[in-house]
């Protein structure tokens, strides 16, 4: 180690030159490095919104909410799934594995059965 200490006393030229090479290299190394900051990713998220003048929050859930979330929780690759009711207005939120294509997830299911039935459900 003290031989690199007095190399760098008796020529500090070159140890100026080699410092300046080495960023140099770092600096076209660190360009040509390929890293994405903000990958291209589809998230597999299928999000269903409700909206009924006048219905509570819990016939909401109870009449729509529940039904709806009951045939999204039999899907294959399901992540997660949250609900939220409030007056007149309720949504569900169904978050499936990465790699899962959600709009074949959202055709497989019987979800689109059970929307018809509860448009003829009256309230």
């Amino acid at each position: 180690m003290s031989s690199l200490a007095d190399l760098s006393i008796k020529r500090p030229i070159f140890i100026t030159s080699v410092v300046i090479v080495m960023l140099v290299v770092g600096l076209v190394c660190f360009k040509n490095l390929s890293v994405d900051l903000y990958p291209d990713i589809n998230l597999p998220i299928v999000t269903v919104q409700m909206e009924y003048q006048g219905a509570g929050p819990s016939e909401l859930e109870t009449l729509v909410t529940k039904p709806i979330e009951d045939e999204v929780s039999t899907l294959s690759g399901l992540k997660r799934l949250t609900s939220h009711s409030f007056e007149g207005f309720s949504q569900i939120i169904a978050e499936f594995n990465l790699g899962v294509d959600a709009n074949t997830q959202n055709s497989r299911s019987g979800t689109r059965s059970t929307w018809q039935s509860l448009s003829c459900r009256k309230m």
